[in-house]
Parts: C-alpha cells; structure tokens; sequence
C-alpha cells in the first residue's frame, strides 16, 4: 500500500505577489540563451580565468538585479545566487547592499572557475533583525531539502527557482519581527 504525501497548503496571495516577476518572453528567452550557454562554457573549458562569455553573462545577471532594485538599491534582503562550475550550487544569503555584496560574489567565485548565473533578490525587510530571522529560516528550510555544503549558505543540490520560492516564504515569515525596543532587562 502506499502512502500518499497530503497536498501543500496554496501559498498566500501576499507571498505569491513577490514571487519573482514574469520577464517578456524575448527577454527571458534571451537571458536564459545567455545563461545555458555560459554553464556550458564553465563545464567544457575549466580554466584559470573565467571566459569572456561568462564574464558578460554576470554583468547581465548584476543588471537584471540593479533594475528590479530600482530606486530602492539599499535595505536588508535576502539573495539567492545560482553558481555553476566544477562543483555547481545555490547560494542564499543576507546584505543590506546586495548590488556591491553579488559582485563581490562574482569575483570570489571567479577566482575558483565558477560563475555567477542568476540572482534573485527579495523585497527589503524592516531592521537587521528581521533580515537575520529571514536568513536563518530560509537556510533551515534549505537544509531540510538539499545538501549544504561547509559553509552554511552553500547548497550542492539545489534548484535555484526552488531557492527563490524558499527566501521569498522565509521573507513573508519575518516580515513584522522587529527589533526589540528600550534596554534589555
């Protein structure tokens, strides 16, 4: 006999409303284009730099994240980071600068023959409290599912759209957390 798992919960419309947004099909078609053909080039040509294909696929990844900030560039998020490479993984993580915290991302992993492929950010939070909050239950939630690697921010075997939905579920947790007020007693 088996046993069916029951059926998820549907998410609620305030979290589906910050899902990460429908792009036009010729941009998304290009973009993915991009992004299929720099993970290939980082799985066929391991070297020590990291080619010039990939190099303009991570300035296309920055820019997609600088415009859905908008006016908005700072605040604390949450950000997932699709990396490929020799040892592919999802990256989740918390800055309240994320534009300058991802290119730093890109060139650490460019210094060891890996890259960048696609980045979601979420809406900024409140206070570093609640970003914190959001941080730890999106990589609790990620450690139930996928395999962290030595760092806790590292997943080997995780999807990145899946990441996205977790960061954007762990952001609708913590969105009232705040942060304590007066002195401790």
């Amino acid at each position: 006999m088996t046993s069916a798992l029951p059926p998820l919960p549907p998410l609620p419309q305030v979290l589906i409303n910050r899902l990460p947004p429908a792009t036009p099909p010729s941009v998304s078609k290009t973009f993915e284009t991009s992004k299929e053909r720099a993970r290939a080039t980082l799985l066929e040509e391991p070297g020590v730099r990291v080619p010039l294909s990939v190099r303009r696929h991570q300035a296309l990844v920055l820019d997609r994240v600088i415009d859905r900030l908008g006016y908005e560039p700072h605040g604390h998020r949450l950000y997932v980071l699709e990396i490929a490479g020799p040892c592919p993984r999802v990256k989740v993580g918390a800055s309240r600068d994320v534009v300058r915290r991802i290119k730093e991302h890109i060139g650490e992993m460019n210094s060891c023959q890996h890259g960048v492929l696609d980045a979601h950010v979420t809406d900024a939070l409140g206070n570093a409290r609640a970003v914190s909050h959001a941080e730890a239950h999106a990589q609790r939630f990620m450690n139930r599912f996928f395999t962290p690697m030595t760092s806790r921010e590292h997943f080997t075997d995780a999807d990145f759209f899946q990441a996205t939905v977790i960061a954007t579920v762990a952001f609708g947790l913590s969105m009232n957390v705040q942060e304590p007020s007066g002195p401790p007693v």
